[in-house]
Formats: structure tokens, sequence, C-alpha cells
């Protein structure tokens, strides 16, 4: 199994065992947004053959710090550019969907340290992820919805009663075929096989941004990287 193929497996299970939130840690969280979009579509189709009569239409709902939450009509939810309206809009449209047909991954990119600062959005937050782990004030959340959290860094600076509810999980990134891909592109290969595998052997192991400054800096040098 690719190390992304286990990276999805992982979010699969997390999603299915009900694990309240996951914080995926990445040097480019932009880039994780395929992959958690792609476990939750193999989650929905699990999640709708056995417990409902349709099939979902999976969603992968994703915050912008300042516009806020898509209405999926290219605008945005007003007020929800605020971190703790946003959070309150998620748990509100959880509880209002009696039929359990949200079938959407709300994903909040970058938050760790604005949550930390924002006692609003702590409290906003705590509930939520109550929500999602059973109970909270009588209210039990039992859709197809989930909550995934994307960063850099900051996992650590979040308040030790949320971080309890929340499982963490580093983004394998990049692998040999992302890197592969990415050298194409950066060095415009028409045939995938043009690529130097000594230069990809090279480049394993590193950030996904390191990889993207080494990839240039070799475009630049050109010459024969054989």
């Amino acid at each position: 199994m690719s190390v992304i193929k286990d990276f999805q497996q992982k979010l699969v299970s997390g999603f299915a065992a009900r694990v309240p939130c996951m914080y995926v840690e990445s040097d480019a969280p932009e880039r994780t947004y395929p992959e958690i979009g792609a476990a939750y579509e193999a989650f929905a189709a699990s999640y709708a053959s056995n417990f409902l009569e349709a099939p979902l239409t999976p969603e992968t709902v994703i915050w912008h710090p300042r516009n806020g939450l898509p209405d999926g009509a290219g605008g945005y939810h007003p007020g929800t550019a605020l971190l703790a309206a946003a959070l309150d809009f998620i748990r509100t449209a959880m509880l209002a969907d009696e039929r359990n047909q949200l079938g959407c991954v709300f994903v909040l990119p970058h938050i760790a340290q604005g949550l930390a600062a924002d006692p609003d959005a702590i409290m906003a937050f705590e509930e939520l992820l109550m929500l999602l782990n059973g109970d909270h004030m009588g209210q039990v959340y039992a859709g197809p919805a989930r909550l995934v959290i994307t960063g850099m860094a900051g996992f650590e600076q979040m308040p030790a009663l949320l971080t309890s509810m929340i499982t963490k999980i580093e983004f394998p990134f990049p692998d040999e075929e992302d890197i592969i891909a990415l050298l194409q592109s950066t060095f415009q290969f028409k045939q995938r096989e043009e690529v130097p595998p000594t230069l990809v052997s090279a480049m394993l192991g590193l950030g996904y941004r390191e990889a993207q400054i080494t990839a240039r800096i070799a475009a630049t040098m050109g010459g024969d990287l054989s």
C-alpha cells in the first residue's frame, strides 16, 4: 500500500470510528485537501450503503479565514469568517440535519493559533467536539458529516481539553509519485519517463515545500540530471 493510500485509510478508519476530529499536519496543508476529500468519498460510500436508502453526494467544505464557509452557490455564509461563528454554524447544520443527509467533511485550515487566542472559539469548538463525541446537553449527532483540521504547526498550542478529543496525523508527503509529478511539471517534461530517477531518489524524504524549492533550483541549473 502506498503512503498516501495508507494515510487515506487512517482517515477513513477515523471517520468510521467516529473520532470527533482529526488534525492533519503538513508543511503544505492545501495539498492535503484532495486526499482528505478522497478519503471522505470512500467513507461516505460505505456509510450510505450501510445506513441510508440513497447514496450520498460527498462534499469537502473548506473554511476560508477571510471569507468563511462556502455556501455552495459561489458565495459564503455571512459572518462565518469569524472562527467561533463558523464552528457554531457547523454545529447547527449538523443538529438541523434530521435525516442524516449532511454529506460533508468540514476542513478547517490553520486554526490552531487563532483558536488558542479566542475564548469564544474555544467554547464553540468544545461544544462541537462534545457533540461529535457522542452527547452534549442531550444532543447527539449520528450523521455522516465529519471534521478535519489542517495546519503546519500549532497543535500543541491548543487547550488540552480540545487536543484530548483530536487525533493527530502527519501527512506523508511527498512520496515518489508526487515527486515525479512535481519534477515533470517543473521541468515541463512531456513524458514521466523523462524525469531523472537519481533526482527523484535524492528528493525522497523532503517536505513538500522543500521539494518544490529543490525542483525549481534543479530546473534553473539545468544540465544533465541523469
